[in-house]
């Protein structure tokens, strides 16, 4: 009954007048304690410690996530102004020339109710439609020219644009010169007054050249399909960019590093030479210590057994002395 005990008593680490320990606590004794390893999250992820496939996997999520690779947002929202202002500005123009030229005709304004004003007006607007068509047309066809390699629909396809060039200035010239005499017979302008025929062919210029200039943006602007090749090559480019960048980067990183473990290991080797030279320089004093004591204490013995043999050779004879008070001594 002792000896159980005692056992409780050592597995519970009490008194043995509490509850006996289970053979589950008994088991624990002795075990030591779990070893948390805690990970060092304090070093950055570099390109220096990256893998190659972690190099890539950044460098194209970083591509993919790029925006304005060809245009910027300024860039898209005027853009965008200028498509609905090329869009609206032609059928404006045609909606002014027919009106001056159907009022220049008649004498008066538009009366549907009037055969006479209708064909005026339908006439002037099917001139003034043919002419802004023939305008968008002829820069269509010239930006189709400018993308074209073969040398035989090149040709052809200059003939036709000379064509529709020929064309254009005619039309031009006729829609020029009803706005001019529109605009002349409306304002009434004096034989002299030199700035009112400046204004005037001004208006008719502007009309012209704001319509041959949308006809031309909406020739040259490019399609979504070539926005989407050109974006995928600027990717490309960028993304050949950027495995430069990296490849220098982590060549300049290696070189730091081995830079600076050249400088610890000049340190090391300092420190390692400084404890051979203090390591030396001790063992010899002790050497030396050693030596001079080993040094002085023959000197010693050789000296005292030279003092010893000197000493034996200075003994005199044993002579015979007599007191004063000696009967036996004889006076001389």
């Amino acid at each position: 009954m002792k000896i159980a005990g005692i056992k409780n008593w050592l597995g519970r680490g009490k008194d043995p007048g509490q509850v006996p320990a289970t053979q589950q606590q008994t088991a624990t004794i002795g075990v030591p304690p779990p070893i948390t390893i805690h990970r060092n999250t304090q070093i950055p992820i570099a390109t220096t410690n990256m893998t190659p496939e972690q190099l890539k996997a950044r460098r194209l999520a970083r591509v993919e996530n790029a925006k304005g690779l060809v245009e910027s947002v300024h860039i898209k929202v005027m853009l965008k102004y200028v498509d609905v202002l090329c869009l609206v500005v032609p059928f404006a123009i045609v909606f002014l020339t027919t009106s001056e030229l159907g009022q220049l005709f008649t004498g008066k304004p538009f009366d549907i109710r009037d055969q006479t004003s209708v064909n005026m007006y339908l006439a002037a607007l099917i001139a003034e439609a043919v002419y802004a068509g023939c305008t968008f047309i002829w820069q269509y066809a010239e930006s189709y020219k400018a993308s074209i390699e073969d040398a035989e629909e090149r040709a052809r396809m200059n003939r036709f644009t000379l064509g529709l060039a020929l064309v254009w200035l005619l039309f031009s010239a006729i829609s020029a010169m009803g706005q001019f005499y529109y605009l002349k017979t409306y304002w009434k302008p004096k034989s002299l007054d030199t700035f009112t025929y400046m204004l005037i062919w001004a208006r008719v210029v502007i009309l012209i050249g704001a319509d041959f200039a949308c006809a031309k943006y909406l020739g040259w602007r490019v399609t979504t399909l070539r926005k989407f090749a050109q974006e995928e090559k600027a990717r490309g480019e960028m993304y050949q960019e950027m495995e430069k960048q990296e490849a220098r980067r982590r060549e300049i990183e290696a070189e730091s590093d081995l830079h600076i473990a050249q400088i610890d290991q000049s340190i090391e080797t300092q420190k390692r030479n400084a404890k051979i030279v203090n390591d030396t320089a001790e063992i010899m004093g002790q050497a030396t210590t050693k030596f001079l004591s080993q040094f002085t204490g023959t000197v010693e013995r050789v000296m005292n057994n030279v003092l010893e043999n000197v000493n034996n050779r200075l003994e005199l004879p044993p002579v015979d002395v007599k007191q004063l008070d000696d009967p036996n001594r004889r006076d001389m």
